[in-house]
């Protein structure tokens, strides 16, 4: 066969293809048991030698990540036959799970590390009966080749036609495949965990007309799935603070974020497609309700089918499928604002702005759409802005509150604690605390503040300095007459 086939080739004494080059090919002496079985195999493959006219393909093994050479070419699979004689590999081991390592990551092998002086995994194993689940193909070369049975689940091929499914052994089982960082290349530096970023978020955004500053908010973040509630009386800025988070208008100083890139309302069209508004007064097209709720979709190019099955859902949702062909004119108050809230949902915008959109519905029609609203965002989890005048709409809906007085922001807390425990007697008077009496703080005990009012003592569970003099907020529903025993 000369020099590129003979029996003295270290290449074919490693079960690598004679065309591959003799570089980096180990061909010591140090595995003379190995070298003499693999040469009486070869030589039992019959007069013409080994095969040539069909090139060998590298045998993928998904465990290792790589490819490597089959054993030797009497191991290519027979073509009546589709498997080879007798593959000894694990199940488990076939088709295991391809693990992407980003880099500086080295990628451990699923069957353990192998012990010093295993063959590779491209080499013979003469360790047969010695180790089992050994990643390996075993062939007698004597055997006429034959189909394998197909393995049921927790079973491996059989050995032969006549044998059954054997149960499969634990121990064949791969390894979990895990990504290993190198040890000198591990930040010694202690993680830093973060929340999740807002997805608009105002610093420093203060609005003027002239000399009349409106809006001065110095710190304000809107956050992915919340609802987050803006109240405030009259001409406090709350529709002013709606138009800037929705890119619609620039602050005069500050800036504003979406998605932690800053932004400028007249740079920001895309963005603001990602926005969606609902107003006090529903502005519909004088068109069927349907045609009303798709026509953001159309606008967005959304091909026909897929605005009919977001159309249709949202119609539903929002108890309005039945008014579908009707035409606007015709609605009530609260239907019109349920269309106009499908209009918007069904974009599904980033964040959803509502200015006051109750304001204007009777008192049935609207307890009954918050309640439908409510369920909306708190199922879906819209990240959600909803300005309103109304405490009980907050409290219903909203997961935090802000409250704004005179165009600044206030407080901006979970919305029990602002009703609870408000920042300030402005604050407190706005959500409904209507008795105020000044105390003078005399005792602490156990985390209870003594506060002495007009000679009377009150225990206040709330934090405070021996000599402080505070304001006592005092809810009707917080107060329990009693009979004194005499």
């Amino acid at each position: 066969m000369g020099r590129r086939g003979g029996a003295g080739d270290a290449r074919l004494h490693r079960g690598l293809s004679d065309r591959r080059s003799h570089r980096r090919v180990r061909g010591g002496p140090g595995r003379a048991v190995r070298a003499a079985r693999r040469t009486a195999l070869a030589a039992r493959v019959g007069k013409g030698g080994v095969h040539h006219g069909h090139p060998q393909r590298a045998a993928r093994h998904g465990a290792e990540g790589e490819s490597r050479s089959h054993p030797a070419a009497l191991a290519r699979p027979d073509a009546g036959g589709r498997e080879l004689p007798e593959p000894v590999v694990p199940a488990g081991a076939r088709h295991a799970a391809r693990v992407l390592h980003p880099a500086r990551v080295r990628a451990t092998h699923s069957q353990g590390p192998r012990p010093r002086g295993s063959p590779s995994p491209h080499e013979f194993d003469a360790r047969r009966d010695r180790c089992r689940g050994r990643l390996g193909y075993h062939v007698d070369a004597a055997g006429p080749p034959r189909r394998a049975r197909r393995a049921g689940a927790g079973h491996v091929r059989p050995r032969s036609r006549s044998s059954a499914a054997r149960a499969r052994d634990s121990r064949d089982r791969p390894g979990s495949a895990l990504g290993v960082l190198h040890p000198s290349r591990v930040d010694p530096r202690a993680a830093v965990v973060t929340g999740p970023r807002p997805i608009v978020a105002l610093s420093g955004v203060r609005v003027r007309y002239g000399d009349v500053e409106t809006l001065d908010v110095p710190r304000l973040e809107v956050h992915e799935g919340e609802v987050l509630a803006v109240i405030g009386p009259n001409g406090s800025g709350k529709s002013t603070l709606l138009r800037v988070l929705g890119l619609l208008q620039a602050p005069t100083e500050g800036e504003v974020r979406f998605r932690d890139r800053r932004l400028h309302a007249s740079r920001a069209l895309a963005e603001r497609r990602e926005v969606a508004m609902v107003f006090q007064q529903p502005l519909l097209t004088d068109a069927s309700v349907r045609k009303n709720v798709e026509l953001g979709l159309g606008f967005r190019g959304v091909p026909r089918r897929d605005r009919d099955v977001r159309t249709g859902r949202w119609l539903r949702r929002l108890g309005i499928a039945h008014l579908g062909d009707r035409s606007t004119r015709t609605l009530s108050g609260g239907e019109a604002q349920r269309v106009a809230l499908a209009r918007a949902l069904v974009l599904e915008p980033a964040v959803l702005l509502l200015d006051e959109p109750f304001a204007a519905l009777d008192e049935p029609t609207r307890a009954a759409l918050i309640g439908d609203l409510g369920a909306i965002l708190r199922g879906d989890r819209v990240t959600t802005v909803l300005v309103t005048h109304d405490r009980g709409e907050a409290q219903a809906l909203g997961d935090r509150v802000a409250v704004m007085l005179g165009g600044r922001l206030m407080q901006v807390d979970e919305g029990w604690r602002v009703f609870s425990a408000p920042v300030s007697e402005e604050v407190a008077r706005f959500v409904g605390v209507e008795t105020i009496v000044p105390g003078l703080v005399v005792a602490r005990d156990d985390g209870v503040t003594i506060v002495d009012v007009a000679g009377r003592k009150l225990e206040v569970a709330a934090p405070a300095r021996i000599g402080d003099v505070v304001r006592v907020c005092i809810r009707p529903g917080d107060v329990t007459a009693t009979t004194w025993a005499a």
